[in-house]
């Protein structure tokens, strides 16, 4: 049995699946985010290239009113 499962052996369950969520979510983030320092700069970049693009997309974009605006108060 792995010394990790024979720690959490006696937990309650609330625990067990924290402590499970926290590692699989590391394990996940590694996994996703380049760990070479080149490549983790240039998808930095590449991030940050993206954003700036959205953002000047956002405001070029046309602010239009909403159509179904009240004038008043309904009769």
């Amino acid at each position: 049995m792995p010394a990790g499962t024979a720690a959490l052996a006696g937990a309650p369950w609330q625990v067990v699946v924290a402590i499970s969520t926290a590692s699989m979510l590391v394990g996940v983030l590694s996994a996703v985010f380049p760990q070479n320092s080149r490549d983790r700069l240039m998808w930095w970049r590449d991030r940050r290239r993206y954003q700036e693009k959205a953002r000047q997309h956002r405001d070029r974009a046309p602010s239009t009113p909403a159509v179904h605006q009240r004038q008043g108060p309904i009769p």
